[in-house]
């Protein structure tokens, strides 16, 4: 019998006693402009943090797919090589009919675009004897005069596929031109050319980077990786 009673006094809505002596306002707090001023200072933090970080992860990723579809480029042209030769018809129209353009690279204009919009020059060149040359050469641009950092992955994955490849590599050339017309290079010989001197397999992430720094705001850089059958 308690408990019934009990259970009637839990469901049975009764009248507040007292009402209310303030009036609704009164009684809702507010925050004061030092508070919100302070909220929004927080979001602005936290926003630029995560806008940071979006950046270096897309970037990230797009350096992955870059070094994907570079490696997979030589691959297939090292796969297709008898069905190609030198000539006007030597362009990426043909890759995209021998089916060996990568997903993430685009052929416009006769030119092969990478995921970051630069273009690879692939062009074939006959040496005595017979012995095909491939040569994958990339622009770097540069960005308010200097060469940005994104270049720079570009330039160190390139050469990091090349030393991936280094059985079917003659060279990576890395060039550097000034503005009145001359040029310096830094090579990397691969294990295909005849000296055993600067070789690309011994080429540590350090000696990459100071290659791939070598630009400034007077010169252009591009960099050719040769392959030789």
């Amino acid at each position: 019998m308690k408990f019934y009673k009990f259970l009637c006094q839990l469901v049975t809505l009764k009248p507040r006693k007292k009402p209310l002596d303030e009036p609704l306002y009164k009684l809702s707090a507010g925050r004061s402009m030092v508070e919100m001023l302070g909220v929004l200072a927080i979001i602005g933090v936290l926003s630029v943090g995560a806008i940071a970080g979006y950046s270096r992860a897309m970037l990230k990723y797009k350096i992955n797919r870059y070094s994907e579809s570079f490696n997979l480029l030589i691959n297939n042209i090292l796969q297709v090589r008898p069905k190609l030769s030198s000539g006007s018809d030597f362009n990426c129209n043909l890759f995209d009919k021998l089916g060996i353009t990568p997903d993430s690279m685009e052929c416009k204009n006769n030119l092969l675009y990478d995921i970051f919009g630069n273009f690879i020059n692939v062009s074939y060149y006959n040496k005595e004897g017979g012995a095909a040359q491939y040569i994958f050469t990339t622009n770097f641009p540069l960005t308010n005069n200097t060469f940005s950092a994104e270049s720079k992955e570009v330039c160190r994955n390139m050469i990091l596929v090349a030393k991936q490849n280094a059985d079917n590599i003659y060279a990576v050339d890395f060039r550097v031109n000034d503005s009145n017309g001359s040029y310096s290079s830094k090579v990397l010989n691969g294990n295909l050319h005849s000296s055993k001197q600067n070789r690309l397999v011994d080429a540590d992430i350090k000696k990459i980077d100071d290659i791939c720094s070598s630009c400034n705001s007077e010169t252009s850089c591009s960099i050719a990786v040769y392959t030789r059958f």
